[in-house]
């Protein structure tokens, strides 16, 4: 059953999804079609612009939870656990020029989002103080949208704990979760606007 959502009508979001989903090149990634590959980082993208949405986060921080979506698994070298592919995604995509922001405070908020996404929360949040970030509540606030929208792509692994969410808007967020992964490689196609 197709969700109704009013969010996949926005033709902002549609513009967005457009412009970072292009990003996620098939070339970066070791294995791009499988579980952690391009389709994984296109729901994690489209699920981060819709709870963005839904929390009405400003365009900097949607743009910015977007370039995460789109490099913070191209690191990764297997798809079982780790826990560095985090780091390695971040130095790949900086070494590769893919990092397009100016904002030294978002670069490092960047840093910090794609490096600690495959860490737990509390050895993350420990390690904050040594990415120069001045607003830290920030930083905190996009981190935890951003593990969350990741997290909600686990429904296409069947082991979606929604007590390691976050936030409750990410908790409504399930069944949407469940629907983009149903949609296979046609989430361009459930844009309606």
């Amino acid at each position: 059953m197709e969700p109704e959502l009013e969010e996949l009508k926005n033709k902002k979001l549609y513009e967005i999804y457009q412009q970072y989903s292009g990003r996620v090149d098939e070339k970066l990634f070791v294995n791009p079609f499988g579980i952690h590959g391009v389709l994984h980082s296109k729901r994690v993208l489209l699920i981060n612009l819709l709870i963005s949405n839904r929390l009405a986060v400003s365009r900097e921080d949607t743009l910015l939870l977007a370039e995460a979506s789109a490099y913070h698994d191209i690191g990764r070298r297997q798809d079982g656990a780790c826990t560095v592919h985090g780091l390695l995604s971040f130095r790949k995509a900086k070494r590769l020029g893919l990092i397009r922001l100016e904002s030294v405070e978002d670069l490092n908020i960047l840093k910090f989002i794609i490096e600690n996404h495959c860490i737990d929360d509390t050895s993350a949040l420990k390690q904050i103080n040594s990415y120069n970030i001045e607003n830290k509540e920030r930083a905190i606030f996009l981190f935890n949208i951003f593990k969350d929208s990741d997290n909600l792509d686990r429904v296409r692994l069947g082991d979606l704990d929604v007590s390691y969410l976050r936030n409750e808007t990410s908790k409504e967020m399930v069944p949407l979760a469940l629907y983009l992964y149903k949609s296979g490689n046609s989430l361009d196609k459930v844009w309606t606007c």
